[in-house]
């Protein structure tokens, strides 16, 4: 009997092991595409990588497939720009349909579009589907209030519209809260929490951290979020600025701390920046009145091309330091020092230590006349 019970558990232990792990399936449709190629794209370290393809036939299509963990990714069809939805891909089945976007012809809504829905899947993506679904809710009615404000000429029924529209952000706010505050372990939770906050100033990251569990903490999203929170923290005012170093236009290297000093001015900036562009003369003047008086500029480019970037320094008379490794956001400074918004400066003293962020036209004129005059 014992060896009759042996036997059985050493086979239903191999047919376990012989049977194929369940993937995933996404079983969808697409309105306003009839045709064409669906793809399930996953972005790993700004290389995309497509996991599952599929035709796309009279508006349907089946994506199916394998992943070893809780995987992000983006659905869209290839060659458009429009009707994408990201998913959080578990071993389970979804179902999805993706609606048509709005369009308008000047302030005037032509279309609404119609919403996207999403069944099934994981854990992860059924409480991320309920996070998509409050900022679609608050799209829609963004959509129809911004066609209700342009639509009237009346300034009371504006200022009306206006009021309505911030309430519904609160609302739709206090839902979101609530739905994290429930889920505080979900990996999609950490997700929305990172998107949201990432952008944020030191104390708005520290409470953003604190919204999640230690195990949302321990996902991709929270890890980021932390990182991130180190990074501020070491660039914020009264800290020494980290050093780095970077190829300039000539072709030699230049180290931040290697410049000397009075007062330091760190650019970052691209060619194809509008408002850093914009924001040039007023850094030029500043620069011809205080140079001599002690003040250097290193602009730190986050361009690609250097021919753009050698041309914009010429066309906007920069006459100061420049440094780039062409690697656009990906820029080793930009990395280091948290940037993900251009034009950001950062005012430093003789010493390194930063003093003042993002200050621009009078407020860094001001500011130079404070320590150089």
């Amino acid at each position: 009997m014992r060896n009759i019970l042996f036997i059985a558990v050493v086979a239903g232990v191999l047919l376990a092991a012989c049977t194929p792990r369940a993937g995933f399936t996404v079983n969808g449709t697409i309105e306003g595409v009839a045709d064409g190629k669906v793809l399930l794209i996953v972005s790993r370290d700004n290389v995309n990588d497509t996991i599952a393809a599929a035709p796309l036939e009279k508006g349907e299509f089946t994506l199916s497939g394998k992943v070893d963990e809780v995987t992000l990714a983006t659905l869209l069809v290839a060659g458009t720009s429009g009707n994408s939805l990201r998913l959080f891909i578990e071993n389970a089945p979804f179902t999805v349909k993706i609606g048509t976007n709005p369009t308008f012809n000047g302030q005037t809504l032509v279309t609404p579009g119609s919403p996207t829905t999403i069944e099934g899947g994981g854990p992860v993506q059924q409480v991320y589907t309920r996070f998509f679904y409050l900022q679609q809710e608050l799209a829609f009615k963004s959509l129809e209030l911004r066609a209700a404000y342009f639509a009237t000429p009346d300034a009371t029924r504006k200022d009306s519209i206006q009021k309505v529209m911030q309430e519904s952000r609160e609302r739709i706010a206090a839902r979101q809260d609530e739905l994290t505050r429930a889920n505080p372990d979900s990996y999609a939770t950490a997700y929305v929490v990172y998107v949201n906050n990432a952008s944020g100033d030191l104390e708005q990251l520290k409470e953003a951290v604190n919204l999640l569990g230690e195990e949302a903490r321990a996902t991709r999203y929270g890890r980021l979020l932390l990182e991130r929170i180190s990074l501020v923290e070491a660039t914020s005012i009264g800290q020494v600025a980290p050093d780095f170093k970077l190829a300039t236009p000539g072709g030699d290297t230049i180290s931040l701390h290697g410049i000397q000093a009075k007062v330091k001015l760190i650019d970052f900036w691209a060619s194809w920046c509008g408002p850093c562009r914009a924001e040039n003369p007023n850094v030029v003047k500043a620069y011809a009145e205080y140079h001599p008086k002690g003040l250097e500029i290193l602009g730190v480019s986050l361009d690609t091309d250097r021919e753009k970037w050698l041309q914009a320094i010429d066309a906007d008379k920069l006459t100061w330091k420049h440094g780039s490794d062409l690697q656009g956001w990906q820029a080793a400074p930009a990395k280091l020092y948290a940037v993900n918004a251009i034009p950001c400066t950062l005012l430093l003293d003789e010493d390194n230590k930063i003093i003042a962020k993002n200050l621009r036209g009078d407020a860094l004129r001001l500011k130079l006349v404070e320590l150089l005059d």
